[in-house]
């Protein structure tokens, strides 16, 4: 429970900026996305609102510039312990200090059924939207 909670702290996130070091292209494929400016779409009164902010920043209780948007780390877990990039070399250790490899249930967590959409949740289209990296 310890290491879970070590895992999800608002300060274990180290932002999209640092994850671009290693990973330039996923960056630029994430900052072409709707995800990048996922907390600008929202309306005044929805970002005090954390029902909208969850889903929206990269963790609602900081709504600062470098966390803000849907991140790298909104799927694949705070980076403060997997990020060095002598653990991201070992894709075991990695996972096992955090790293998440998303799938369909990662995306659903935000879009589900509660969430605001014109049309249902596509997973495959969307990963085709926002593929980036290995397939």
């Amino acid at each position: 429970m310890l290491l879970l909670s070590l895992l999800i702290s608002t300060s274990n996130y180290v932002g999209a900026e640092r994850c671009q070091s290693c990973h330039p292209q996923a960056f630029q494929t994430w900052q072409q996305s709707a995800h990048a400016r996922a907390f600008e779409g929202l309306q005044t009164d929805q970002k005090k609102q954390t029902r909208c902010t969850v889903c929206h920043t990269l963790t609602p209780d900081d709504l600062s510039q470098p966390l803000a948007g849907v991140q790298c780390e909104s799927c694949h877990g705070a980076g403060r312990y997997y990020s060095p990039h002598y653990v991201m070399k070992d894709k075991e250790l990695a996972r096992a200090v955090g790293l998440v490899v998303p799938n369909e249930q990662t995306c659903k967590r935000c879009h589900d059924g509660s969430a605001p959409n014109i049309e249902p949740f596509d997973y495959a289209k969307a990963w085709a939207r926002i593929a980036h990296g290995k397939q």
